[in-house]
């Protein structure tokens, strides 16, 4: 695998690329939780992965309704920044 990608680099290292724009911005947008979701409808688990896209931990959450908080707590948040 290592062979493969370094013989791609080599390849992409002598492309004439002074005659092409391209932009590399960095994507600094994190995900963004849709707070007019149902969040009391939805299965812990599923609630669970949502907090984990946002790199998020709900450390002491026992039940559902502490998970629906901390989303909420997740998104207001995020949506300040």
């Amino acid at each position: 695998m290592y062979v493969f990608f370094f013989s791609q680099l080599l390849f992409l290292a002598q492309l004439d690329y002074s005659h092409t724009l391209f932009l590399f911005l960095p994507t600094t947008t994190e995900p963004v939780i849709d707070l007019e979701q149902d969040f009391a409808g939805m299965r812990v688990a599923k609630l669970r992965s949502l907090l984990q896209e946002q790199g998020e931990e709900c450390v002491g959450c026992v039940e559902k309704d502490d998970y629906v908080r901390k989303i909420k707590e997740v998104g207001e948040r995020r949506r300040r920044k």
